[in-house]
């Protein structure tokens, strides 16, 4: 049976694309490392990422996407 796992590498959760796989957390759960559209590289768990909880690496954190993708402040325009 393939791993389900490997069938997440390239998908976008929000700002975030995942790149592979990560080491559990000390709890055994699964976790990622993913880009982030600002740039930085992050390790987020799975459930977070399917869930919503982590859209991003923080550089969003109380913003919307579309409110980011407007702000001239965060393109550097």
């Amino acid at each position: 049976m393939p791993n389900p796992r490997k069938k997440l590498a390239g998908k976008k959760y929000g700002w975030l694309t995942v790149i592979r796989v990560a080491p559990p957390d000390r709890h055994g759960n699964t976790q990622w490392h993913c880009n982030c559209d600002c740039g930085v590289t992050t390790i987020a768990r799975y459930h977070h990422l399917s869930t919503g909880r982590t859209k991003s690496c923080g550089c969003q954190q109380g913003r919307t996407r579309d409110e980011a993708l407007t702000d001239d402040n965060f393109w550097g325009t």
